[in-house]
């Protein structure tokens, strides 16, 4: 009897052993992305473009269609292969504006990517984005971005751009000939802005913590400066037409160049991080 007892024991152990082995083997398990494609088009055109992202990059493509079209991939790096299903895409239409949200239970090791394709005449895009990549291409409008922990590039082409952001790296191209209204807060996340081309009575704000700044201006743009760097050095590689460097301490400098000045004002304030301005 005893031996009975003793064999079952045994057994019993074996299979705990096989069942742990077995979870350990799902937890680590590599799963193939499935992809979904969703096409979307509606009679009322879409004006705003409002996504909610947790974990996933956002890929946006203008086009002449006047359609939005959007590719979702997700993606589970470990875990039960179930856990696929519960992560989702959510969409919301109201009156001209279309709602994205992205539906990941904490638990659940995975991102949704999503490939979106918008008209050109969109007015408006708000994305905010917990984790991953954000990039915009051939797009005409609007822009306003909250990021944290991915790199955020994109040709800017229109009036109003709002970036607030935590370590992220920002690449930003701006070739506008509207009036463009341009804030960026940063910390801890490089900056690298090129101005090709923008409207007359534009600005660009920029604060930042912890991070360097790389400003590149197209040399017949004129412009004044406003620039406050602390702990740090500003360097400026092109001759400004008047020059005033104010409390050295912290690096205080203000600056014009061209007798248009008045048309793009800068105003740059960076704490423990190098600024450099040059001609291109």
């Amino acid at each position: 009897m005893k031996k009975k007892i003793s064999k079952y024991n045994n057994t019993i152990k074996k299979l705990i052993i096989f069942l742990f082995l077995l979870l350990i083997s799902c937890k680590f398990l590599k799963l193939k992305p499935k992809i979904v494609n969703i096409k979307y088009r509606e009679k009322n055109p879409i004006e705003i473009l409002n996504i909610h992202s947790l974990d996933g990059d956002i890929d946006i493509i203008g086009w002449a269609k006047d359609l939005i079209e959007i590719d979702t991939k997700k993606t589970i790096f470990s875990g039960l292969a179930n856990d696929l299903n519960l992560m989702d895409t959510m969409f919301e239409v109201h009156e001209k504006e279309l709602i994205i949200k992205i539906k990941k239970p904490v638990r659940i090791d995975g991102k949704i990517d999503l490939k979106i394709y918008i008209p050109y005449i969109l007015l408006k895009i708000y994305i905010d984005s917990k984790q991953g990549d954000i990039i915009i291409n051939k797009y005409l409008g609007d822009v306003e971005i909250k990021n944290i922990e991915g790199n955020i590039n994109f040709d800017f082409q229109g009036n109003i751009l709002r970036i607030k952001s935590y370590k992220s790296k920002i690449n930003i191209n701006v070739a506008s000939y509207n009036s463009c209204d341009m804030i960026i807060n940063n910390e801890e996340g490089d900056i690298k802005i090129n101005i090709d081309a923008i409207g007359k009575s534009s600005y660009l704000d920029v604060k930042s913590i912890n991070s360097n700044i790389n400003l590149n201006i197209v040399d017949n743009i004129d412009h004044k400066l406003f620039i406050y760097n602390e702990n740090k050095k500003t360097n400026i590689y092109y001759d400004l037409d008047e020059k005033s460097l104010i409390n050295e301490a912290n690096n205080y400098l203000t600056g014009k160049k061209g007798k248009n000045y008045k048309d793009f004002i800068l105003n740059i304030s960076n704490i423990n991080g190098k600024i450099l301005l040059q001609e291109i």
